[in-house]
């Protein structure tokens, strides 16, 4: 997804032939997880962590990797995908958060594995 928006030319073509390399040697995911932030909480947390490198980061920019999330997500096949609203929540601030996501992806892969 950061390849397609930041590379091009031969860095890119390097990094498609790498990724599909990789890919044919690594087994396929049974669960993708999708944590989804809308953009207004991606720029307030960004804010917050008050981190110089990240303070020039365009919203244009964050909209593209957003826009690239959502579509992989929903492109993917045979594969379940949980995805999680994460508007108000910070999972890392929050640790009852972080247990209701670990609950929710628990939950899934027990229902996989009785499906199996």
């Amino acid at each position: 997804m950061f390849a397609e928006i930041n590379l091009e030319g031969n860095a890119l073509a390097l990094y498609k032939r790498w990724y599909h390399f990789s890919l044919a040697h690594l087994k396929t995911p049974t669960l993708y997880v999708y944590l989804h932030r809308p953009l207004e909480a991606i720029k307030a947390q960004i804010l917050k962590r008050g981190r110089s490198y990240e303070m020039g980061i365009s919203e244009d920019y964050l909209k593209k990797i957003i826009q690239s999330y959502e579509q992989y997500v929903e492109g993917v096949k045979n594969v379940e995908c949980l995805q999680l609203n994460l508007q108000n929540n910070d999972f890392m601030l929050d640790n009852e958060v972080f247990k209701q996501i670990v609950m929710q992806i628990e939950k899934v892969l027990m229902n996989q594995h009785y499906l199996d």
